[in-house]
């Protein structure tokens, strides 16, 4: 039970730090999208055909893919971001 009030009080921190930051929210909702966007009606038709069916085929094989890059993506960019995870060199004035 702990896990489930612990993942959503992370959850609400990250949803306030993206009200906070609407730049990331863009980032989060729109590079998925206009990927998906690209690859489907750019490529879809030459690739659904390369995989044996039509662009609703190469959709449902890519989604899986762009949702997991999102996700990555996401994630490495929380922990580029936390304080503590580059050292900071000693002559560094930055406090």
């Amino acid at each position: 039970m702990r896990a489930i009030t612990d993942s959503a009080t992370m959850l609400r921190r990250q949803i306030r730090h993206m009200w906070r930051y609407p730049t990331l929210i863009l980032t989060y909702a729109g590079v998925p999208v206009v990927l998906l966007l690209l690859f489907v009606y750019v490529l879809g038709g030459i690739m659904g055909a390369g995989i044996g069916g039509d662009r609703a085929a190469y959709a449902a094989y890519l989604t899986p893919g762009i949702m997991i890059m999102t996700i990555a993506s996401a994630a490495q960019a929380r922990w580029a971001w936390s304080p503590g995870t580059w050292p900071r060199p000693a002559t560094c004035r930055c406090h």
